[in-house]
C-alpha cells in the first residue's frame, strides 16, 4: 500500500482485518440479511467504515504533498496514476481489504508461517534441511508434509463455522457429511446470539 499506510495505520489495519474475519464468519451473517443490525453486523460495519476512513485520510495527505509520490513504486501510487483506475479511488478501501484477505489466507501466508516456525526452532529446521537434501522426491517428503500440515492446524487462514444444508457424499471416498438437524442450527444461533448480546460494542450510536 505504501510506507505511509504502514507507518501510520499498519497495526490498526492488521487488527481490523482480523476483526472483520471473525465477524464475517459469524453464524448470524449466514442466516440473516445484512441489513439486520445484530452485533456482528454492527461490528463489521464499524470496522469497514474505519478502513474507509483510513484510506480517505492517507489519500488526502498524499494530495497535499503530491511531490513526495511522483516516483513512488507501490500499488496505490500506480493505481492513482493509471487513467483506468484513478477515478475509482473511492473503492480503494474495499479493493485493498480484499487484497489483504487474499494475502492473509493464501499459500503465501502458509509458507510464511511455516518459515517463521522453522526459524524459531533451529533444530527442527536443520532436521528438515538434512531430510530434504537426502530425499530425491522432496515435494512428497513426509517430514515436509508434516510441517506444512502442522502449520495449517496452528495458523488457519479463515476461522468460520460451516454447516451442510444437505447430506453430502464426498466423491471417490466413503465419507458422508450429514446435514445437521434443525435444532442444532437453532441451538448454535441461540448460543452465539447470547454471546454477542453479552459482548460490549465500542462506538457511538450516532456515528455514521
Amino acid at each position: 500500500m505504501g510506507p505511509d499506510f504502514y507507518a501510520e495505520n499498519g497495526n490498526e489495519l492488521y487488527d481490523l482485518l482480523h476483526g472483520m474475519e471473525a465477524d464475517i464468519g459469524n453464524m448470524l451473517n449466514f442466516i440473516l440479511p445484512d441489513w439486520v443490525p445484530h452485533p456482528a453486523a454492527l461490528r463489521l460495519k464499524e470496522k469497514k467504515d474505519r478502513v474507509g476512513a483510513i484510506f480517505s485520510e492517507r489519500l488526502k495527505e498524499r494530495e497535499t504533498h503530491p511531490e513526495d509520490w511522483v516516483e513512488a513504486n507501490e500499488h496505490i501510487s500506480y493505481t492513482l496514476n493509471d487513467h483506468a483506475t484513478a477515478h475509482l479511488k473511492d473503492f480503494y478501501a474495499a479493493h485493498h481489504t480484499l487484497l489483504m484477505f487474499a494475502a492473509h489466507t493464501s499459500t503465501v501466508a502458509s509458507i510464511s508461517w511455516t518459515i517463521l516456525e522453522l526459524i524459531k526452532s533451529p533444530a527442527r529446521f536443520n532436521s528438515l534441511r538434512q531430510d530434504l537434501l537426502q530425499d530425491s522426491n522432496r515435494q512428497s517428503s513426509p517430514h515436509l508434509q508434516a510441517f506444512l500440515k502442522e502449520t495449517g492446524r496452528c495458523y488457519s487462514g479463515i476461522s468460520m463455522l460451516r454447516l451442510a444444508r444437505q447430506t453430502i457424499d464426498v466423491p471417490t471416498t466413503d465419507i458422508t457429511i450429514p446435514m445437521p438437524p434443525l435444532y442444532l442450527y437453532l441451538l448454535i444461533s441461540l448460543t452465539m446470539t447470547l454471546t454477542f448480546i453479552l459482548t460490549p460494542i465500542n462506538g457511538s450510536p450516532s456515528a455514521g
